[in-house]
């Protein structure tokens, strides 16, 4: 079945006591495949459903002891769509309301509190691409965060990824078969960095009142144990970069950046290799650098 538009209002899923109702949804470009294809083959390209663009607005989720989380929006979009396979990739998720007072969860709970949230407001957005030709995915950019927490962003670029590798990836039915695949990926970039809105001073708050004392003497004991916490690094040069751009954004917490460049791809089965065997030598072998309220 193909659709130019598609527009369903008024969805209530229910799965035991989880509920989750969907005011709207609105969806271009659809093409659905047949009872038969999904049925061959489930979780191939030629089994699943495509769109160019959708929408979800007025989402309310509904959990234990009648729990409510409200979404205002969830925007996906897809394009160069070849073999039934999207080459681009976009994802937001606008406005997730959480009321910290209702959460099922006692410690989580509890933790927020503590760190004086009444309620957050949650965002994420997402885009990637795939070079089919080149075998090359980046990860454009990955948001999360949110008003009186902060920004997390990370966004990188990875090599051979083919039809196959991801085809292996889908089809893996445990870690061994995973790990197989990953092997054959390479690291090309990875760039993750926070900026801070107040979560840092409420954690060091929280942290000065457990311990009876102010924020700036947290701060100073969490600097002077920095480079005691570091020392299995061999990497000296990186070590004091870790330890100055941790101080820095201890006692100025705007942001922090950290950067992973190898000079050329570097094989997942390397950098696994590595971790496990000579974790301490892993910052100069993915050329990493840490950089704070730049």
């Amino acid at each position: 079945m193909k659709a130019d538009v598609l527009d369903l209002k008024g969805l209530s899923l229910v799965d035991g006591e989880d509920t989750v109702t969907i005011g709207e949804i609105t969806a271009d470009g659809v093409e659905i495949p047949s009872a038969a294809d999904i049925a061959a083959a489930p979780n191939s390209t030629k089994g699943q459903a495509t769109y160019k663009h959708a929408q979800l607005t007025d989402i309310l989720i509904r959990g234990k002891d009648n729990y409510q989380v409200p979404i205002r929006s969830i925007t996906m979009e897809t394009d160069d769509i070849a073999n039934g396979v999207p080459h681009k990739v976009s994802l937001a998720i606008n406005d997730v309301s959480v009321n910290v007072a209702n959460m099922p969860d006692d410690d989580t709970r509890k933790q927020l509190t503590r760190l004086g949230y009444t309620s957050l407001d949650l965002s994420l957005q997402a885009s990637g691409t795939w070079d089919e030709a080149k075998a090359t995915a980046n990860l454009d950019t990955f948001q999360f965060g949110g008003p009186g927490i902060g920004t997390l962003t990370l966004t990188g670029s990875f090599g051979g990824v083919t039809a196959d590798a991801i085809a292996k990836l889908e089809s893996a039915k445990t870690p061994d078969e995973t790990t197989q695949v990953l092997q054959s990926l390479t690291v090309n970039r990875l760039d993750l960095s926070f900026k801070n809105d107040t979560l840092v001073e409420r954690l060091l708050d929280a942290q000065a009142k457990d311990q009876g004392t102010t924020p700036a003497t947290i701060v100073e004991q969490l600097s002077a144990a920095l480079p005691q916490l570091l020392a299995p690094i061999s990497d000296v040069t990186f070590r004091n970069k870790v330890t100055d751009a941790g101080t820095n954004f201890l006692k100025a917490p705007k942001s922090i950046t950290a950067t992973v460049a190898p000079p050329k791809p570097l094989p997942f089965a390397q950098v696994l290799g590595t971790a496990m065997m000579a974790p301490q030598t892993l910052p100069d072998v993915l050329n990493a650098d840490v950089k704070a309220n730049q």
